[in-house]
């Protein structure tokens, strides 16, 4: 690194805390099984690990399988005795022997058979099965099948991310801060004097404002992905557009443009929503620091009192006023442009769905739903503008306030001016110093009246637009009971239809012959007659059987006497019961 950098952190690896503690967990009845055996043509040993449990899962059991000569696993151990120097003394090989030749000649060589005769062994075998099994148990299985199966670059577990240590560090600073906030406070609460309290304001005030900072660093920190996303999601969608309105080119690569557009506004609308969500927690953040100072400064007024407050810190009660009411106006505004972000949604989602042509016309309910909502929407943004200029008022009023109070000030202190020879110069020169009160009282109150005039505007454009909206959902509400009634009335035309056409009572009687001839033949083999003289019924089951003096007519008498005609059928008659038997001869 250069001398002129001394702080620079290019160049420079951060290395995570802890990095050699155990932080795999093997569960239990999990078991890496290694096979180990001799390649005669590759010359190298062929190593592989299947995972197995002892009970039964839905996942496959996965294997590793990789070729390697013993020049490379001693190299792998020691990559392994950097990390866990206990495993020097285990490995099978010695690790002074030098090694293969590589090349022509160490190729020739392993082809006769001249080299690693050593290897051709069980015995070497089932100790480097055994180094692996221990090495497994004392480096982990990342670790280890990171080194020798070359899964992944196992630096990355022990490497940090320079992004994510900066932001550490900018927390560590914001923690450090409110820290020193919550010290002062403790001061505050043993001060006995206001002229103590005096001093532990002054204190607070350089303490918040390391706390402002601090919190400027952190959210600064996490708005620069989502700003730098937003920014070339608008450079990609501008060009995307710019290539599918190019009628030079295809329609296939047009239309891949068009939907890279799309997809490209949609990433950096979810960006500027990020954007403005983060803006609102900074803004809340803020609000809430200079609110807690004003809540203490008015529980300090309450406690020492009214008169000997005003004398030491009224004037900072006065700021701190105008600084919530500055903040809160930030808050407001960011609440505002988050609510548009949505509006601009809704609308461009109605938009997309009012174009697609006759699909919007099978889809009515759809487009009142967005409707609705980008009425509501719109009433929300109302609200928010509303709640900001009454801010506004009051902001303009304490400004206008400290004004007032400066000037009485001025006024009830004795000046005293040089002598003059005539007291119409005199009077010109009072007049020429207090025209700067003036007209900055003159700039509050034209301010003021603009806010007023912006408020009554706004007023009516938000009970306009409730009006438009309550309008829309009272013709909803109208449309959907015509529907409704529409319907029912459709049902009970088509019930008279039904009643008025002769053939129905003949297509009702049909479905009820063929229900009772389905639950006869499937309760037929249930049943068992008890004797063979049983006399025969008729039976429903044969349609060629009519019931010509078994169906019967009711009359209903209603209470205006007139009767009405219902046509029912009578359950079938009993057959006669059989001749009594002849007396004895």
């Amino acid at each position: 690194m250069s001398d002129g950098a001394p702080h620079s952190l290019d160049g420079w690896v951060a290395l995570r805390e802890g990095i050699f503690e155990p932080k795999e967990h093997t569960p239990k009845g999990s078991r890496h099984r290694f096979c180990v055996a001799w390649n005669r043509v590759e010359h190298q040993f062929a190593i592989t690990c299947s995972e197995g449990e002892r009970r039964a899962a839905d996942r496959e059991c996965r294997s590793r399988a990789v070729l390697a000569s013993p020049d490379v696993l001693r190299d792998v151990h020691f990559q392994l005795c950097l990390v866990h120097p206990s495993l020097e003394t285990s490995f099978p090989f010695c690790s002074t022997r030098p090694k293969s030749p590589g090349g022509f000649f160490g190729t020739l060589l392993r082809r006769n058979g001249e080299s690693d005769d050593f290897c051709d062994d069980d015995g070497v075998c089932e100790a480097l099965e055994k180094y692996f099994q221990g090495a497994l148990e004392v480096c982990g299985k990342k670790l280890l099948f990171s080194v020798l199966f070359d899964e992944e670059d196992y630096l990355t577990d022990y490497e940090e991310d320079i992004q994510e240590l900066r932001f550490r560090a900018v927390e560590r600073m914001l923690e450090r801060a409110k820290s020193e906030l919550a010290g002062v406070q403790a001061l505050r609460d043993r001060a006995e004097t206001m002229l103590e309290l005096s001093t532990v304001y002054a204190l607070e005030d350089e303490v918040v404002t390391n706390v402002s900072l601090a919190l400027a660093e952190v959210y600064n920190f996490q708005l620069g992905p989502f700003l730098e996303l937003r920014e070339a999601a608008t450079e990609r969608t501008k060009a995307l557009k710019e290539r599918a309105s190019d009628e030079t080119l295809g329609e296939r690569i047009r239309r891949a443009a068009r939907d890279g557009a799309r997809e490209w506004e949609s990433q950096g609308q979810a960006a500027s929503e990020a954007v403005q969500q983060l803006y609102q927690d900074y803004y809340r953040s803020t609000v809430e620091l200079v609110s807690g100072q004003r809540d203490r400064m008015l529980e300090d007024q309450r406690r020492f009192g009214r008169s000997t407050f005003e004398l030491r810190a009224h004037s900072r009660l006065q700021k701190l006023e105008v600084f919530f009411s500055q903040e809160r106006l930030k808050l407001l505004g960011a609440v505002r442009a988050t609510r548009e972000l949505q509006l601009e949604k809704v609308m461009q989602a109605h938009r997309e769905l009012m174009s697609s042509g006759d699909k919007s016309k099978s889809r009515p309910e759809e487009i009142a739903e967005l409707e609705n909502e980008i009425g509501e929407t719109q009433l929300s943004i109302y609200d928010v503008r509303l709640e900001a200029l009454q801010e506004e008022e009051r902001l303009l009023q304490k400004q206008k306030e400290i004004l007032d109070r400066a000037w009485q000030e001025e006024t009830d202190e004795g000046i005293f001016y040089d002598a003059v020879e005539d007291v119409d110069q005199l009077e010109d020169d009072i007049d020429g110093e207090s025209s700067a009160n003036l007209s900055k009282a003159d700039k509050l109150k034209m301010r003021l009246n603009r806010v007023y005039r912006r408020r009554a505007i706004l007023r009516n454009k938000k009970k306009a637009c409730a009006a438009e909206l309550k309008q829309k959902k009272s013709k909803q509400k109208d449309r959907q009971k015509v529907q409704q009634k529409q319907q029912q009335h459709l049902r009970q035309e088509q019930q008279k239809q039904q009643e008025l056409d002769p053939n129905w009572v003949t297509v009702e009687r049909r479905k009820t012959l063929q229900r009772l001839r389905e639950y006869k033949q499937k309760h037929q083999n249930s049943r068992q007659p008890e004797s063979d003289d049983t006399p025969d019924c008729p039976s429903f089951a044969d349609e060629s059987f009519t019931p010509q003096k078994q169906t019967r007519k009711a009359v209903v008498k209603t209470k205006n006497d007139s009767p009405a005609k219902l046509s029912i059928f009578a359950p079938p008659l009993q057959p006669p019961p059989p001749p009594p038997p002849p007396p004895p001869s």
